[in-house]
């Protein structure tokens, strides 16, 4: 019986690091106020102001033709440049 008890605690405690962290309000990301990137090149210094300025630690740069994954998350900002690495676009996503 003991032995069981102690089974059963140690699936609770494991099973336990399997639910999903909430999401804190400092990672829900922002594109407001970053209409100023717009037209900008996307080099080093732009990305990591655009980063900080939408509140988030995820970001990603997609190019014309790129193939990406279409998984929806609300930490993650999406800038989009053109062929020339101009940014064309921004969206939490």
């Amino acid at each position: 019986m003991q032995q069981r008890t102690v089974v059963l605690c140690l699936f609770a405690l494991a099973s336990a690091g399997c639910a999903d962290a909430p999401v804190s309000p400092k990672a829900v990301c922002t594109t407001q106020g970053l209409d100023w990137a717009i037209g900008k090149s996307a080099d080093e210094a732009t990305v990591f102001k655009l980063r900080t300025d939408s509140r988030t630690g995820l970001w990603r740069i997609v190019t014309p033709g790129q193939v990406i994954r279409r998984d929806q998350r609300a930490d993650r900002l999406t800038i989009h440049v053109d062929a020339r690495n101009t940014i064309t676009g921004l969206a939490c996503e």
